[in-house]
């Protein structure tokens, strides 16, 4: 395999990671408003749209928990890079903006946040 291809290949699954992040966090937003809107039965009904529509799946359970993670912590002053994954252990905290600080001031990476959310909860 010639190094053209090898930098390539990083680089098209680079994309693919920050466009698989980009669709979590704005699914979470969109399922939100909509939940808001026309609570859960709106979700069952945009997911039947989006169906329809595109012929792509999605289920209201699935919307419901990106809602709810957004609703969670989507006020938060979050940093940009942030994953989703982490996004997702810090919307189990009662306290998630004490531990986004500790995020920054300590320079911890997403895993990191991930791993010391996991630690403290045994």
């Amino acid at each position: 395999m010639e190094s053209d291809s090898w930098d390539n290949y990083i680089q098209e699954v680079s994309d693919l990671v920050e466009a698989r992040e980009e669709y979590q966090k704005k699914l979470g937003q969109i399922a939100s408003e909509i939940q808001k809107v026309q609570g859960t039965a709106g979700l069952v009904g945009f997911a039947e749209d989006v169906k329809e529509t595109t012929g792509r799946t999605i289920s209201p359970k699935t919307l419901r928990n990106y809602a709810w993670t957004f609703n969670k912590v989507g006020h938060l002053d979050l940093p940009e890079d942030i994953t989703y994954r982490a996004i997702q252990a810090l919307s189990s905290l009662d306290n998630p903006q004490e531990w986004i600080k500790q995020m920054i001031d300590e320079g911890w990476s997403s895993s990191e946040l991930v791993k010391r959310i996991r630690e403290s909860k045994g």
